[in-house]
């Protein structure tokens, strides 16, 4: 009897210590202190997560961050706050981070193709209706004032305070164009102005402008068209941001995403065969990713090199990603709202 006591006692003592050495090492995480790979890789598999090769995981932790890999897609894997990753393998944290950064790309490249048309829509309706001189097209009562920001400017204030910058700074066609011909005309300017910058210059033109280049994308200029535009503008300003500094972007959580606009505007200015009010009151499409694959569908409809271009490279990358990890890519639908049907959804009339 008194071994069997003395037993219950060591192994008591025993599993005390080890739930006081699992306490002490999740306090010490709470902290977020720099861990070396193998200790991240412990961490994670206190966690549940399941690895395929070690060896390889140290590699990609050498190469890739450890917050943007496991934080950065742990809302699409995990259904709930515990952080529990039993059933996944450290393998499908590398194919969502592979998925997103070929999707990233993809919508980096094609809003960058849009970016240099509105370069040169802008460029050629603003020199037609108001002029190429600066004294001209720099005149700040050609533009509308927008709205005022929450330093109390207004956004006209705040767009030409950046167009004064681009032009005082020792950028080499400026300062030709300045010493040379006097005058810095609107497509090389606009050339040096970010997308934040094009889209305000589009918004604040008067209606005479502003219909000229809706026309050139709708073949229309009406409200719905006008309201439609501007969120266009937004969501992929929102995107492009995103793509451009590497963060998440096949995740909406990540996603500081624009107002959707009226449910009409947007269903009549996308003008699609199959995409109607049905799917909208799903959710699908409203807002995050796939709604900017379907502005940018609608915008590149009068592309006829582009706009097939698109379609297939999304569906390449899409079926990519659904025939590697079925699994995940249904995370992924779920999570966004991505419709597995997209490809009829993007037919047009």
């Amino acid at each position: 009897m008194y071994y069997k006591n003395e037993f219950y006692l060591k192994y008591r003592n025993f599993y005390t210590l080890f739930k006081e050495t699992l306490k002490l090492i999740e306090d010490f995480y709470k902290f977020k202190p720099y861990i070396s790979k193998s200790h991240r890789i412990l961490l994670l598999k206190q966690r549940g997560l399941a690895f395929k090769d070690e060896d390889n995981a140290h590699a990609i932790f050498h190469n890739i961050p450890y917050y943007r890999l496991i934080n950065g897609f742990k809302d699409t894997i995990l259904e709930n706050k515990n952080e529990d990753y039993s059933g996944f393998y450290f393998e499908d944290l590398i194919d969502l981070y592979d998925f997103d950064r070929e999707i990233s790309l993809f919508l980096f490249k094609y809003i960058q193709i849009f970016e240099e048309s509105l370069l040169a829509t802008l460029s050629n309706e603003i020199s037609c209706n108001i002029g190429y001189k600066e004294s001209d097209y720099l005149n700040k009562s050609n533009y509308n004032l927008g709205k005022k920001t929450l330093s109390g400017k207004s956004e006209q204030d705040i767009l030409f305070k950046n167009i004064d910058k681009i032009l005082n700074d020792a950028i080499r066609p400026i300062v030709h164009y300045s010493n040379i011909h006097k005058n810095v005309p609107p497509w090389i300017l606009f050339q040096y102005m970010s997308f934040g910058d094009k889209k305000y210059m589009y918004k604040l033109c008067k209606e005479q402008v502003k219909n000229s280049i809706l026309f050139h994308y709708f073949n229309n200029s009406n409200g719905n068209i006008k309201e439609f535009m501007v969120y266009s503008l937004n969501i992929m300003n929102c995107y492009r941001n995103c793509a451009a500094h590497g963060e998440v972007i096949s995740n909406n959580a990540f996603m500081n995403l624009p107002s959707p606009i009226h449910k009409k505007a947007y269903i009549n200015a996308l003008d699609s065969q199959n995409y109607r009010y049905s799917q909208y009151n799903k959710g699908i499409g409203v807002n995050g990713i796939f709604s900017l694959i379907l502005v940018l569908n609608r915008l590149f409809r009068n592309r006829s090199t582009i706009k097939p271009q698109f379609i297939n490279e999304l569906i390449s990358i899409i079926d990519t990603f659904q025939h590697k990890n079925s699994k995940l890519f249904e995370k992924f639908i779920n999570n966004t709202k991505f419709p597995e049907n997209y490809k009829i959804l993007l037919e047009d009339k």
